[in-house]
């Protein structure tokens, strides 16, 4: 030793850290559920991430975000440029040109604030539609064939929040049978999460509802309340299939983990009426489950 003493080198971070960014940063579930409720408001995956990356740290440089995200820096500044067209990324005047995201709570209000705008220009646009559909039958005189209106119809659907609402909309709208078929992971698990309430009232209703899912300790509770109608899932294959009433069926893919998120894949849905898919998928539902254990059983191991 030549007598100088040892220091420790000291950090200092760039931006004031809150109890909320810590917490962000650390708590995984609570980043995921974020970033969940903001691409079903219209954010794609990359854009929620350049987002919750900016919340997390304060002003950063395109590049510097980039690089942390890793991330091709042209699909960073597209990104970018997208936040700030629905104004919940600001960007600085000085250079180089930094960006920092609005607060969760302002960007709440804004997403209100346009729902509500889309909401009445929708109704508004429906109020035109039903009086141009009137005057159009008027001019045509002449109504679709039963043969047309009962032709076996496949619907292909894509992007998250485009699934989630024909999801909850066949659901809502069941009369007599609901079965569904979701993992425990991926957007098929967040689809069931989000409609058990609607499951639980269907059930008091009188519903056939049968749920066929993987029962486990981080949703046992959940499932309890539909526990007439639910059996455990041993499958942990990334897809799903909701059944309505035996004349509809929505089934949900999503994209391999091995290409997403870099080949801009999102997940797939297809709807479909036909009658020979629906029965085929039916009976397919009930060959796994006759044969899989009940919840009351399995929740005794849980």
């Amino acid at each position: 030793m030549d007598g100088r003493k040892s220091r420790k080198k000291v950090f200092v971070l760039p931006f004031p850290v809150t109890i909320e960014i810590y917490q962000l940063s650390r708590n995984s579930e609570l980043y995921g559920s974020i970033s969940e409720a903001l691409m079903l408001f219209g954010l794609s995956e990359r854009e929620a991430r350049v987002y919750l990356k900016l919340a997390a740290s304060g002003q950063m440089r395109a590049s510097e975000l980039a690089k942390e995200l890793r991330m091709h820096r042209l699909d960073t500044y597209h990104a970018l440029k997208s936040l700030e067209a629905k104004e919940i990324v600001e960007a600085t005047l000085s250079r180089p040109m930094r960006f920092e995201a609005l607060p969760l709570e302002d960007v709440i209000e804004i997403i209100k604030y346009k729902d509500r705008e889309e909401a009445r220009k929708k109704s508004s646009a429906y109020i035109e539609l039903e009086e141009a559909s009137k005057r159009l039958g008027e001019i045509l005189n002449k109504k679709d064939s039963s043969e047309n209106r009962n032709s076996d119809r496949i619907q292909i659907l894509g992007g998250r929040r485009t699934i989630y609402e024909k999801w909850s909309k066949i659901i809502s709208f069941a009369e007599s049978e609901i079965l569904i078929v979701a993992t425990d992971r991926g957007v098929v698990h967040s689809l069931l999460s989000r409609t058990f309430d609607t499951l639980q009232r269907k059930l008091k209703e009188g519903l056939n509802v049968k749920v066929f899912t993987p029962i486990t300790e981080s949703n046992v509770k959940q499932i309890e309340g539909i526990r007439r109608g639910a059996r455990h899932l041993t499958t942990s294959a990334s897809a799903g299939l909701c059944i309505v009433d035996g004349s509809k069926a929505l089934i949900v893919t999503e994209p391999s983990t091995q290409t997403f998120p870099s080949s801009g894949r999102e997940e797939t849905a297809i709807l479909t009426n036909s009658k020979s898919i629906v029965q085929t998928l039916r009976t397919l539902f009930f060959v796994g489950w006759d044969t899989s254990p009940v919840f009351e059983d399995v929740k005794e191991r849980v």
